[in-house]
């Protein structure tokens, strides 16, 4: 009786030192894919509007909160990238928006020589 407990008790501890580390591995993959995901579908929707749109050196990029043209940032996304993503209700499209601009960011910061000058 003592040789089962003693060998459950073993199995115990093996598994409170491994499971965490396959949950953070679990976790750590879904986000992973899902930042691939977001970036694919953000890649197509720019390649949609840039055939639609034309080259997109024509476009009124916002900076900041203002585009350059004067159009508001959000003003500039609905323009150019929302016809080509799922969004239903206006408040799903601001969030939609929010994470598509921050994509955006974080993929102009992972071109190789952009923020060389």
């Amino acid at each position: 009786m003592s040789e089962i407990l003693i060998t459950l008790g073993i199995i115990g501890v093996v598994a409170a030192i491994t499971i965490p580390g396959l949950i953070t591995k679990c976790r750590k993959n879904v986000i992973e894919t899902q930042l691939k995901e977001t970036y694919s579908i953000m890649n197509q929707a720019l390649k949609l509007a840039e055939y639609d749109y034309e080259d997109m050196d024509g476009w009124d990029y916002p900076i900041g909160e203002v585009a350059v043209g004067g159009t508001s940032a959000f003003a500039w996304f609905q323009r150019y990238l929302q016809p080509y993503l799922k969004s239903s209700t206006v408040s799903s499209s601001y969030h939609l928006y929010c994470v598509c601009i921050r994509v955006l960011q974080l993929s102009l910061l992972m071109v190789p020589g952009f923020l060389a000058e």
